[in-house]
């Protein structure tokens, strides 16, 4: 009968409901991380701005001008912070 009681004061408390979701709202969150992770570990990164440390974005590709003939490529990358926007290369194996 008293747990009968504490159950029915607690189901008149607003902020009761929000916690009673919670686990569900976990298990969601922990699941949409869980597929974020997956897919940002699968998308190679450019790297981060040495002046900056925004995001990096390649902006054009070719064929290394030293070691092309062995596969490497030089890539142009840009800053996407945009108060930065700094240009870099960086020579990459194929």
């Amino acid at each position: 009968m008293i747990n009968l009681d504490i159950m029915k004061a607690l189901e008149a408390l607003p902020i009761w409901k929000r916690l009673s979701g919670l686990p569900d709202r976990v298990d969601a969150l922990e699941r949409r991380l869980a597929a974020l992770e997956a897919s940002a570990s699968a998308t190679p990164s450019s790297g981060t701005c040495k002046f900056c440390h925004g995001p990096l974005r390649v902006i054009d590709e070719r064929p290394d001008p030293i070691f092309g003939n062995l596969g490497h490529k030089q890539l142009t990358l840009k800053c996407q912070n945009p108060s930065c926007g700094k240009t870099t290369t960086k020579r990459v194996e194929d």
